[in-house]
């Protein structure tokens, strides 16, 4: 079958993963009043087409491509390190705040710093995302997992 992306194990289980959890998160919103879940189920629908399109990678390759007509390629690091530290802090203080919000919520935030750390692609966690383990990279299992939180969070409801 020939198909118009490639695909892997990896790949496919977070196809599977975000197809479970916009699933969930569609069945909790089905009560009006649940516009949180409504929110929820457009974010992981947006992760499910960001791993089908492998966007995060593409990004990266278009930003790569200009840092290299720059001529900044070299001293992308500096940049790298910046915005994985606006990052941590902006998930620490996202997850201060998070105290009242549901754990779907917390682990959408994981899920969420996770792609833009891949698509940051700073080589030391790029060699810890992608270690294998099992047929499945390291990442793929922690979008299993948060998947997981959100699909039981919405049953849950």
């Amino acid at each position: 079958m020939n198909l118009p992306f490639q695909t892997n194990p990896t790949q496919l289980a977070g196809l599977l993963a975000f197809a479970a959890s916009t699933s969930a998160c569609v069945w909790a919103a089905r009560d009006k009043r649940s516009r949180g879940w409504a929110a929820l189920a457009g974010v992981h629908a947006t992760l499910w087409l960001d791993i089908l399109l492998n966007t995060r990678h593409r990004v990266h390759d278009v930003v790569n491509a200009a840092l290299e007509a720059l001529g900044l390629y070299e001293s992308r690091v500096w940049l790298q390190a910046a915005l994985l530290l606006a990052l941590a802090t902006a998930a620490l203080l996202a997850w201060r705040t998070r105290r009242r919000a549901s754990t779907a919520v917390g682990a959408t935030l994981v899920l969420i710093a996770l792609l833009l750390v891949e698509a940051i692609s700073w080589h030391e966690s790029d060699r810890v995302l992608y270690t294998h383990l099992g047929p499945l990279l390291l990442i793929a299992y922690a979008w299993l997992a948060c998947a997981a939180v959100v699909v039981f969070a919405a049953l849950r409801r």
